[in-house]
């Protein structure tokens, strides 16, 4: 599933008047089909030494971190760990990583390089994770860390007044369940 031009839908859906964000983020890469281009190595490397030290992944982990960065991203991608990246030529522009666990797709870290910051580009590469997870093989549902921050919380405002014409549910909790 590499081919991710086509998840700006939802964000056109769903957000209509960012149309100026919608058309400028450009389209993500899957870090899983990507992680031998020499600015995603580089880019994944460096996440992975500088996790949130607040965050569960860093907690999980600890133990591995002692490994050579091109053996954990492998292991990482074996434990199901994956993510959008958002590039313009060599440069990140952002990043959502998720893990998939069975049926479910966790999103857990989002990041938007400042010069992109408050444009809107968090809210179309959240769009377009959740578009990515919608038409992911045997998914049910997606969430985007525990609802809480800002981006997550107007990321559910703004699917639950789409969930009808959608035929998704949007709960509390963060998770949308597709149809």
């Amino acid at each position: 599933m590499d081919e991710l031009t086509s998840l700006r839908w939802l964000a056109r859906e769903v957000v209509p008047e960012a149309a100026v964000a919608v058309a400028s983020v450009p389209a993500p890469v899957l870090a899983s089909a990507h992680h031998k281009t020499p600015a995603v190595q580089r880019y994944l490397a460096w996440w992975i030494d500088h996790p949130d030290p607040t965050g569960r992944f860093a907690a999980k982990m600890r133990w591995l971190r002692w490994l050579p960065s091109s053996l954990l991203v492998r292991i990482l991608f074996a434990l199901g760990y994956d993510g959008l990246i958002f590039m313009n030529g060599d440069t990140v522009v952002g990043h959502i990583f998720y893990q998939r666990r069975s049926c479910e797709i966790h999103g857990f870290s989002v990041f938007v390089a400042k010069e992109f910051e408050g444009v809107g580009y968090g809210v179309v590469m959240a769009f377009d994770y959740v578009a990515f997870a919608a038409r992911a093989t045997r998914v049910k549902k997606a969430r985007m860390g525990g609802g809480k921050n800002r981006v997550n919380r107007r990321l559910q405002q703004l699917l639950r007044n789409h969930e009808t014409k959608l035929g998704w549910r949007v709960d509390e909790d963060g998770w949308v369940t597709f149809s």
